[in-house]
């Protein structure tokens, strides 16, 4: 298992996820089960034995308490056990590791099994995505005086705004200006918020939508895709490796959603105008047969005469 490197605060939240995930699942089906089937409610507390058991109970049984008897999407399943894992071993396990150990072969089968179920049946597959902005929302934000130079806070905002759209990797950007923000603006008693910088301008600017830090890299990415930019030159900015990856970020503007509209009316009308004109077709045809009728008839009449 390829240990990846996390920020420690974010270690800390994630452990505490894990851990109060754990301790309401068991609390939860130990109100449902004779003692003697109860699981202990502190994950430091069970031993290697028992967790070979009660992981793969876990896996299988584990619903979000929030939306109550939903399933957790696979990859967050997995990012469950694996931060349950690094709360063990930051507590008296370093060498634990159920991900690999052949003891654990129960559990491994069962993590398997529960994460191909999940995909099989679409849970988790709609993901929000961080939207793209608009030029309209850009405009909004200029407009608002969200983003300009008055204050240490909004010229903040606007050079993280601006260069995040251009340098599309916001992880460095991040590092790139953080020794910015603490010489030029801590002095002056400013706090700033990373996390929540794209989020919080949205807010005030009153644009709805699923905004957060990424939708900076999404909206360069977006727009070089509309306006017909090689793939290539693209994934050089943004440091995909796939193409496949570039492609989540083909989304059709709503400029280019209404043409489509009035493309298919068109094609609509048209399909109109064609059975308009066969059902008068139609209706002229029969017509002229009655008018050849009578006129026949006419002329029998006048031979009898």
């Amino acid at each position: 298992m390829k240990e990846i490197r996390i920020r420690l605060n974010t270690k800390h939240q994630q452990h505490a996820w894990a851990v109060r995930v754990w301790k309401e699942w068991a609390d939860e089906r130990n109100s449902k089960v004779p003692a003697n089937e109860k699981v202990e409610p502190d994950i430091c507390k069970v031993s290697d034995v028992e967790l070979m058991h009660w992981l793969a109970k876990f896996v299988v049984e584990v619903r979000k308490k929030a939306t109550k008897g939903e399933c957790y999407p696979s990859n967050k399943l997995y990012q469950l056990c694996f931060a349950l894992l690094r709360y063990l071993r930051n507590n008296g396990r370093p060498a634990l590791n159920f991900f690999k150990d052949p003891n654990f072969k129960h559990f491994q089968d069962s993590m398997d099994a529960e994460m191909k179920r999940l995909i099989g049946q679409g849970v988790g597959a709609n993901v929000k995505q961080a939207q793209a902005f608009s030029e309209a929302d850009e405009d909004k934000l200029w407009t608002s005086k969200l983003l300009e130079d008055h204050t240490a806070s909004v010229l903040l905002n606007t050079m993280v705004f601006l260069i995040g759209k251009k340098t599309l990797h916001f992880e460095v950007l991040q590092l790139n200006f953080l020794c910015f923000s603490l010489v030029h603006f801590k002095s002056s008693g400013l706090q700033h918020t990373w996390r929540g910088i794209v989020k919080k301008l949205c807010r005030d600017a009153r644009i709805e939508g699923n905004f957060t830090n990424h939708s900076l890299r999404a909206t360069m990415t977006t727009r070089g895709l509309l306006k017909g930019i090689p793939d290539k030159l693209i994934m050089e900015k943004t440091g995909h490796r796939d193409v496949r990856s570039l492609q989540q970020y083909q989304r059709p503007s709503i400029e280019y959603k209404v043409e489509m509209s009035k493309a298919f009316d068109q094609v609509g009308m048209m399909h109109t105008s064609l059975a308009t004109t066969s059902t008068t077709n139609s209706e002229c045809r029969e017509v002229r047969e009655k008018s050849e009728e009578l006129e026949l008839g006419s002329e029998v009449t006048e031979e009898r005469r």
